[in-house]
């Protein structure tokens, strides 16, 4: 059963009814009014309706976008019957797909026009002419560990665990941590180093990206392209392996 972010089950009656094209698009409060006056309602409850929803959207809904809808859904999914709608919740995930961006446009910037990923795989850390220090070999690790956790999700159709793996991935290992902690290195460190912190962070945006796309397939794939392949099927080519 849908209900409100309050536990309320959706009703047409109290206005806590949430069209998904508004979380998608963004609507105004008087604009989430004339949606509910199509003379379904009396008026004793169209006024009941109106109530509520300027209770719950005082400044209406803000846009949102596809991806943060679809990755909040695919973030209910558990064992439980009922799923507490919250837009706050989404309107959240929006905002991860800023961060994300600034993340991207960071880690762009430092890897340069003509950078080109090795040959051999990162992850294993032994590149001759790369000297990777011990926060390039956490961030792996914990790559590996999104990997580990989100492809057992998947298999057991655990999408809520999927999510939280990704999203912690992305925000608290990987721009709270070491994008911050990458910075003092492209300004002030060794050659080898730098070189090390540019196949590091460009082997955990590949993976990164490539973990999110199923989730947020509009967004993820217009930042791969941006960069890492420019290949058409991105769906075929995108989950990692």
């Amino acid at each position: 059963i849908i209900r409100d972010a309050h536990g309320i089950k959706m009703s047409k009656s109290l206005g806590n009814v949430v069209d998904p094209l508004h979380i998608v698009s963004g609507i105004s409060l008087e604009e989430l009014h004339k949606s509910i006056d199509n003379g379904y309602l009396g008026e004793k409850e169209l006024t009941r309706a109106r109530a509520g929803q300027k209770k719950l959207y005082p400044n209406g809904i803000p846009e949102c976008g596809t991806d943060a809808l679809r990755f909040a859904l695919c973030s209910y999914l558990t064992q439980a019957r009922d799923l507490n709608l919250d837009v706050l919740r989404i309107e959240g995930y929006r905002k991860f797909c800023n961060k994300m961006w600034n993340a991207t446009k960071f880690a762009l910037m430092q890897l340069g026009e003509e950078y080109a990923p090795p040959q051999r795989d990162v992850m294993s850390c032994k590149l001759e002419s790369a000297q990777f220090s011990t926060i390039d070999k956490w961030i792996l690790h914990r790559a590996a560990v999104a990997i580990a956790d989100t492809n057992t999700s998947f298999k057991e159709y655990q999408f809520q665990q999927c999510t939280t793996a990704i999203y912690n991935f992305w925000l608290y290992d990987l721009c709270d941590v070491y994008l911050e902690a990458t910075k003092r290195v492209f300004n002030k460190g060794t050659d080898s180093e730098k070189e090390a912190a540019r196949h590091t962070l460009y082997t955990c945006l590949d993976i990164g990206l490539r973990l999110i796309h199923p989730f947020m397939p509009f967004i993820s794939g217009k930042f791969y392209l941006l960069r890492f392949t420019p290949i058409s099927l991105v769906c075929i080519y995108f989950y990692h392996q």
